[in-house]
């Protein structure tokens, strides 16, 4: 059986903080957990277009260290996911659409975030208002 997660987003705003392309971030505990938990194994995948194909290079698997507490564990194991997508994403950085704030330096104990987070303005990702109701892109049509 294969069972595939996102493992690149923190959703509940209780990740592990690892090192992120030399920035602290905070990737979900929830793969390498499961993984630690169950003796599944923890297989990065990254995937990107060339051209019109999209292409997928499966990584080796990521062992769960033989010592070290659970949260220990977890930790490391997390920290090494990171570093495999750093190197996917150093490769092909177009093709990675992060639509929330991961690192850092972007979060903070201000404004509530959508899912329970805290996130602070930052001049890199300005706010937009939310869209009217009733009144969407594709609903949208120009007269010519």
């Amino acid at each position: 059986r294969l069972v595939c997660l996102l493992a690149d987003r923190d959703l509940t705003a209780t990740g592990v903080e690892v090192a992120f392309f030399g920035e602290p971030a905070r990737l979900p505990a929830g793969p390498a957990a499961l993984a630690e938990r169950t003796g599944a194994a923890l297989v990065p995948v990254s995937m990107w277009y060339e051209g019109g194909r999209m292409r997928v290079d499966i990584q080796q698997e990521i062992a769960v260290p033989a010592e070290g507490g659970r949260s220990e564990r977890v930790q490391t194991m997390t920290a090494r996911l990171a570093r495999v997508f750093q190197g996917a994403i150093a490769e092909h950085p177009r093709d990675w659409h992060m639509l929330q704030r991961v690192f850092a330096a972007d979060l903070d104990t201000g404004e509530q975030g959508e899912r329970g987070g805290t996130v602070k303005a930052s001049p890199a990702a300005p706010r937009v208002p939310a869209p009217r109701r009733g009144r969407t892109a594709s609903r949208r049509r120009t007269r010519r």
